[in-house]
Formats: C-alpha cells, sequence, structure tokens
C-alpha cells in the first residue's frame, strides 16, 4: 500500500488502501476521557455518551448517509470534522473548525490523519506538517522526520520512519507520547495510547490502560487492527475478528465471519466483510451503527474519539477516484461529505 492506512487513525504511504480528554459529544477538552466535553484528568466508565441520542451542536444525527463526487483518494473522519486526499492530491475538510482543525494547507499531499481537533498530513518528501489545536504539541512533530505511516489519538500524534523506529509528539500525561524501542513495521493509534507490531509478532501498545487496551491486546500477529477511545479490534490472519479493552456498549464483541478490514470509533466499530459490505457494532446513539450504508466499499475510516464514521466506495476506474459517504454523530457537518 503506498497511500496512508488510518485505521482508527493511522495511516501509511500511498496507495491507500487518530488526546485531549475522551471526547463528549459536543466538545474536546484536553486530557481526561469523555464524558461530555473531557476536560484534563480523570476517566469516566463507558463511551461518554447518554442513551438516547443527542445532539452535537445543534444539528441532527443519523439519517441517509451523504455521497460526494468521485474525486476522493481517501478520508478520515476527526472528532467533529472529517478531511479528505483528493485525486489531485490536495487536502480538503468539513465540520467543525473551531481550532483551524478544518481548514488545512494548500500544496499536494502523500497522506492523512486526523486527531481530535488537530490534523497532520505528509508531504511529497515524507514530513509530516500539522494543523488544528496545538495546546499539547500534538500539532508540533519534530524536525528531520521522515515517515512510512502516521496516526493521531486525541491531543498526540505517531509517525514509524522508514527505519521502523516510532517517533510522537503532543500530550504524554498517560504515556502515550513515549512509545518503545524496537523495529517496527504496523502503528496505530488510538485515543491515549498506541500499539506497533513488528514482523510475525502481536501488536505491542504503551499508554493509558483504564480498559485493558494496552494490556489485553492479543499476543498473535494481526493482519490490521483499529484503536478506539479505550478499545480495539483485529482482523486474524484467516480475516476473522477478535477485539479487547472496553465492551460496555458492544464495542468489543465483533460478529463471526471473514472481514477485510476494522474501523473503531469512540465506542463503536465497522468493519468491511470480503465483498466490500459494511458491518457496525456498539453503541448507536448518533446512527453510527443502523446508518450504514448498503454498497461495496474498498475502504472504512473512524476516528478514537469519533462518533461518525466514512467509507470509500470502490472506484468506476482502477487507480481513479472515488465517492465517500459519511454518517452518524453530524450536528457540526462531519458526516455531510462536500459534493464537488
Amino acid at each position: 500500500m503506498i497511500l496512508l492506512l488510518v485505521l482508527a487513525c493511522t495511516i501509511e504511504l500511498r496507495d491507500v488502501p487518530c488526546d485531549t480528554g475522551a471526547p463528549g459529544d459536543g466538545g474536546g477538552g484536553d486530557g481526561g476521557t469523555p464524558d461530555g466535553g473531557g476536560i484534563d484528568g480523570g476517566t469516566t466508565d463507558g463511551g461518554g455518551t447518554t442513551d438516547g441520542g443527542t445532539t452535537d451542536g445543534g444539528g441532527t444525527d443519523g439519517g441517509t448517509p451523504t455521497e460526494s463526487a468521485p474525486v476522493w483518494l481517501d478520508v478520515q473522519p476527526g472528532g467533529l470534522f472529517t478531511c479528505g486526499l483528493r485525486t489531485d492530491d490536495s487536502l480538503r475538510c468539513w465540520g467543525n473548525d473551531s481550532e483551524g482543525q478544518a481548514t488545512p494547507p494548500g500544496g499536494a499531499w502523500l497522506a492523512l490523519a486526523t486527531g481530535y481537533e488537530h490534523a497532520c498530513a505528509l508531504d511529497a518528501s515524507a514530513a509530516p506538517t500539522c494543523w488544528g489545536r496545538d495546546d499539547q504539541g500534538q500539532a508540533s512533530p519534530p524536525g528531520g522526520l521522515v515517515l512510512g505511516r502516521i496516526g493521531a489519538g486525541g491531543a498526540h500524534t505517531c509517525g514509524l520512519d522508514a527505519s521502523g523506529a516510532l517517533a510522537c509528539w503532543g500530550r504524554d500525561a498517560e504515556g502515550q507520547s513515549s512509545p518503545p524501542g524496537g523495529d517496527w513495521a504496523e502503528l496505530v493509534v488510538g485515543w491515549a495510547w498506541g500499539c506497533a507490531q513488528a514482523e510475525a509478532s502481536g501488536p505491542t501498545c504503551w499508554g493509558a490502560d483504564d480498559r485493558g487496551q494496552v494490556s489485553g491486546a492479543p499476543t498473535e500477529p494481526l493482519a490490521s487492527w483499529a484503536a478506539g477511545l479505550d478499545h480495539a479490534c483485529g482482523r486474524r490472519t484467516d480475516n476473522t475478528l477478535v477485539c479487547w479493552g472496553a465492551d460496555d456498549r458492544g464495542q468489543a464483541s465483533p460478529p463471526p465471519g471473514q472481514f477485510a478490514e476494522v474501523a473503531a470509533g469512540a465506542d463503536f466499530s465497522c468493519a468491511l466483510d470480503l465483498d466490500g459490505a459494511i458491518t457496525c457494532w456498539g453503541a448507536d446513539d448518533h446512527g453510527q451503527v443502523r446508518d450504514a450504508p448498503g454498497g461495496t466499499f474498498a475502504r472504512l475510516r473512524a476516528h478514537s474519539g469519533g462518533r461518525h464514521a466514512c467509507a470509500v466506495e470502490v472506484p468506476d476506474e482502477v487507480g481513479g477516484g472515488a465517492r465517500i459517504q459519511c454518517w452518524g454523530l453530524g450536528g457540526d457537518g462531519q458526516a455531510t461529505v462536500p459534493t464537488e
């Protein structure tokens, strides 16, 4: 693959095929975990939502997913915003822009990663540029980095360079920006934690472990995986799914069957089966499960602090642009895909 893959917010260079305080429905904060706003410190049980759905800054949740024109290579949901990489290698973002997170730089880009209120992209030389909220240093990457993969959590960002070394920046109160040394092949970033995998080994995780999201990682090698707020789901080499961590909303109880890709949001998960159809499970307060679109898709995306998801349809032409669809929490316009 060579476009960047962000399973729950990690991306890999292009052929293409994510801490502030855990999110609430209406805003982020910086530290802690959800439940309505996410401020520094503390944690709360569950995924930080209440039953029955709500809005996020006014606006509606759920409903018919919106669909774009066929001009996209990839899409990355953030907290209350979404960004996409277009066929001309430019970036476009939509949704909440309170921290400048939906105002990307111009130019041509290889890959894209979204955090809760910040985002980063890799330029033609694979150097990262970030924008949006930066109160924890999450949008200030160290100089001199050349990355093959990049992912963003709530208020931290991590990358994997060509030598297999990890580099992280931003909030480190839970150890999420203090990755282990070693030679790594894969990287996935969750809300306040992350995991990397070496060849022929299972994931090694670090950071917040209040729900077993770090200590409960499987020992078997995974073909791919995605990290949410405090749970993760992975695809085994036989294409079946395994999940670990918090399961109070059913987000870590995957369906049987074989799947090609998996994505994890704050308190829900989705997967693409081998025919490209979407199945979701977990919290459904905002239609993030029930409103998943029908059709055939090539890629599936969610963010560890988000309650919406997006998918990239199979392109009409090999190597061409594709349409994207988004669904779930949408009060800030994060699930309303630009039509042009």
